[in-house]
């Protein structure tokens, strides 16, 4: 008996051959994709945590004024903690492009060349790979940094440069505007004595802890007063200047201080000199001289001691302290490609769970046309699980045929490459070795069968669950359909009220098209939410980014360079969905241009951009909490207004309050805002940001998005036509001899397109008139998750032409599905009227 069944699965086979081929390539096509990224994926994420072995990647970095001095660094090291100083150089090449420039790490974040060697001689340089791609740098050319001119030995990565972005705060890579080069440490001495460095030298020191220590301890201890560092230590001129305007006032006090203690001792000092402490009528005024020093000399105590206080010669050494977990540049793929898996995976789980409907469908008008062969193999003793298992065999085989080909084709190596090359392209990552693991293979081969064994199982044993005798004499399952009542629309409502009949016994299959089109959309609205997000990101920093230079001063000038306006700027953190994101906090004055006016007042209240708004769902009332992160202290404030401003995460406040706010004089200030550029010394600098470059850097998501966009869209099309095609195909066939009956009397091709097809049209129409909509909302519910990690706004809003694109698109799709089915019911000769009549 098993044998005969499998007959007949084999001559289904044959009959559909051409049916359960498109179907196992919508399968294939589907687990090529999600094979491809998971595969890639994995083997990035791999990679990156055997690197971060390798290279002994940092857990936490912090920066500082100037040079830990050897006690501290001992009492660092006497807490288990290892320490590695990684200061850097940033140079402005001819081209406007930055290149930090670091000497090479003997213990924490050692560079890993992808080809040639670490530089070992002065005057070699290794260059970071993607920076070199971009400049057309190769082994043996030359690059000139500064004053002097390097050979490039080796072109390679960091791990503490997954992400190669020069601020923590960049939402985006731009590998045309800067990049990493590493060098000797007497090359790096000789560059730095040299100058010509865009900006002031940065101190850096990255750290690895041993266990059962905690960043938080070693904060702490970096922020006790023995690591604070006196003003005479410093030798930056600038700051020696920045530093004497800050504490004129107490050389002021100190200086009246000593001339009035040096008077009171001279007073004293003559009085002994002249003999007059000794003699009887002069020894009170010599007593009240005594008198007198001694007071003053407790009274400069005491000066000194408040003036310590509130204008101190010591000041915190400690200017960042990031840890790993909070550093964007760190493992940054790992977590991207994170996002990729969870979203290929699911959509592979839908797509394939349509897939398996499908063709349930297929079995389903199976039975029915072979309903008298199984009332009579029922009556020959055959159980239904034999039943099942033979009606169910064909879609799990397909499924898995499908599967494997798919995960076959998409563990390849230049399919798994083409998948990961955005990935590759965009993050500085060492040589990546991909292997296929036991979960990706049997995610990928086991998982279209069982979906389709579930699913195929439960709708045949409900359809092979009728009585025998039922079976036996065919009578169709018309359910509640044949009972449905129907609105008359008199004589010229036929054609109505067939369609509509016609729509309600084919139910499943209209439900297969509607779930289809459902899927479809929900994979081209990504694509195009993805298209809309860099689109709207690269217009909005055009458009809202209004200043031409923005620069970070570490020692501001005392005056105000003409044609720029002052404001303080701080690097907060706000985590959201797991990632910690850098925010700007910006004080404004009320004449800023650049700016809109802040309504924000108080140290409490913020004006938030429209960016910052969207990315952490806030509005006007909310609170928002803040931190800190060198200082490791929140800060939580109110939303006073959103402003608009799509470019970045910003907030803002009026410059006095957040002066007042962090404890700084009512005249300080760290940034400078300027529509043209600044003459300023680059030893005052800490970084500059220019409008070109905002601009710039959004580009690059466009770039990287726009293969992956032209795949969902195809796939999404292929998927819908296919699935469209044999659905409407089934309603076909079933209908085979009432179409041939409607032949014999005369009804014409149109005449049977209005009964047979215009329907799903109508179905279609009014479906797309409800999912569009629908699958724009959930696919802006999902986007979010899907960006987490990325530093900037929300803006997926659509043109209102995209909609109707999409609403036309759809319907084209299936008017071109109408006119091949067309040629099928065509085919249809009249003779098949009079087979298999009872």
């Amino acid at each position: 008996m098993q044998r005969l069944l499998l007959r007949r699965t084999l001559r289904d086979l044959r009959s559909n051959l051409i049916r359960y081929l498109a179907l196992l390539a919508v399968v294939a096509a589907c687990m090529v994709i999600v094979t491809s990224i998971g595969v890639s994926a994995q083997s990035v994420i791999r990679g990156v945590s055997q690197t971060a072995l390798a290279t002994n990647v940092e857990d936490g970095e912090f920066s500082t004024l100037v040079p830990l001095t050897d006690a501290q660094l001992a009492k660092i090291h006497d807490r288990g903690v290892s320490l590695e100083a990684e200061p850097y150089l940033d140079f402005m090449r001819t081209d406007g492009s930055t290149l930090r420039v670091m000497a090479t790490r003997d213990s924490i974040n050692r560079v890993t060349p992808n080809s040639g060697r670490l530089p070992q001689a002065d005057d070699e340089v290794l260059i970071e790979q993607h920076y070199a791609r971009a400049h057309g740098l190769s082994l043996g050319d030359t690059l000139d940094v500064g004053e002097r001119r390097l050979a490039i030995v080796g072109i390679g990565s960091s791990s503490d440069y997954d992400m190669c972005v020069a601020n923590m705060s960049d939402a985006s890579v731009d590998h045309d505007a800067f990049g990493t080069a590493f060098v000797t440490s007497p090359t790096y001495a000789r560059l730095l004595e040299g100058g010509g460095a865009a900006k002031a030298e940065t101190c850096l020191y990255a750290y690895t802890l041993p266990a059962g220590h905690s960043s938080q301890e070693l904060r702490e201890l970096l922020k006790n007063e023995d690591f604070d560092v006196a003003i005479d230590q410093v030798s930056d001129p600038y700051f020696q200047e920045y530093v004497g305007r800050k504490l004129a006032d107490r050389r002021n006090v100190e200086d009246a201080l000593g001339r009035l203690t040096d008077g009171a001792r001279s007073l004293q000092d003559a009085l002994g000199a002249s003999g007059l402490a000794t003699r009887a009528q002069t020894r009170p005024l010599a007593q009240a001289a005594q008198g007198l020093a001694d007071g003053v000399d407790a009274f400069h105590d005491k000066v000194e001691g408040v003036l310590d206080e509130h204008l101190s010669l010591k000041i915190d050494n400690l200017t960042s302290f990031v840890e790993q977990a909070d550093n964007p540049r760190i493992k940054a793929s790992a977590s991207d490609v994170q996002i990729n898996i969870a979203v290929s995976q699911l959509a592979g789980v839908i797509v394939v769970a349509l897939i398996a409907y499908v063709v349930s469908v297929f079995v389903v008008h199976s039975i029915e046309c072979e309903s008298t062969i199984i009332g009579t193999l029922y009556a020959l003793g055959v159980s239904r699980r034999q039943l099942v298992l033979s009606y169910a065999m064909l879609p799990v085989l397909v499924c898995l045929a499908g599967g494997a080909m798919g995960t076959v084709w998409g563990s390849s190596p230049w399919m798994v490459h083409a998948l990961a090359t955005n990935t590759l392209t965009y993050y500085s990552l060492p040589p990546i070795s991909f292997e296929v693991g036991p979960w990706d293979v049997a995610f990928g081969v086991v998982m279209p069968a069982v979906m389709a064994l579930v699913v195929n199982g439960v709708l045949i044993r409900q359809k092979l669950s009728r009585p025998v005798l039922l079976l036996l004499r065919n009578e169709p399952d018309a359910g509640r359909v044949s009972t449905a009542r129907i609105r008359d629309w008199g004589s010229r409502g036929f054609v109505r009220t067939f369609s509509l009949r016609q729509l309600l016994r084919e139910r499943r299959s209209v439900s297969a098209v509607l779930a289809g089109m459902f899927v479809c959309l929900l994979i081209l609205f990504l694509a195009l939410d993805a298209d809309a997000f860099c689109e709207n990101s690269a217009q909005a920093a055009e458009r809202d980014t209004s200043f031409g230079y923005l620069y970070t001063v570490r020692y501001p000038p005392a005056t105000v360079p003409e044609g720029a306006h002052e404001a303080y700027l701080r690097s907060l953190s706000v985590s959201k969905l797991g990632y910690t994101l850098d925010v700007s906090l910006l004080g404004l004055r009320d004449d800023n241009p650049f700016f809109p006016r802040i309504a924000a007042s108080g140290e409490g209240e913020l004006s938030i951009s429209s960016a910052m708004a969207s990315k952490l769902n806030l509005s006007v009332g909310d609170s928002v909490v803040l931190t800190d992160q060198t200082q490791d202290r929140p800060y939580a404030f109110t939303v006073r207004e959103v402003v608009r401003d799509d470019a970045s995460l910003r907030c803002f406040m009026r410059i006095e309050d957040m002066r007042a706010l962090f404890g700084e004089d009512g005249d300080c200030y760290n940034a400078l805002l300027s529509d043209h550029a600044l003459n300023i010394e680059a030893g005052r600098l800490d970084g500059t940001l220019t409008r070109e470059r905002v601009i710039e850097s959004t580009v690059v998501w466009h770039e990287m998005i726009g293969p992956m966009v032209i795949l969902l869209v195809t796939l999404s099309s292929v998927i819908f036509i296919v699935v469209t095609y044999l659905m409407v195909k089934v309603t076909i066939d079933r209908a085979a001899r009432p179409i041939a009956l409607m032949k014999v009397f005369g009804y014409r091709r149109g005449e049977l397109r209005r009964l047979y097809l215009d329907g799903n049209l109508v179905v279609v129409a009014a479906g797309l008139l409800v999912l569009v909509p629908l699958c724009k909302l959930l696919i802006d519910l999902a986007y979010p998750y899907l960006v987490a990690n990325v530093g900037g706004g929300l803006d997926v809003t659509w043109p209102p032409s995209w909609y109707a694109v999409a609403y036309v698109g759809a319907l084209v799709c299936y008017l071109v599905v109408e006119a091949l089915l067309m040629r099928r019911v065509n085919r249809i000769a009249p003779t098949e009227a009079l087979q298999t009549r009872e």
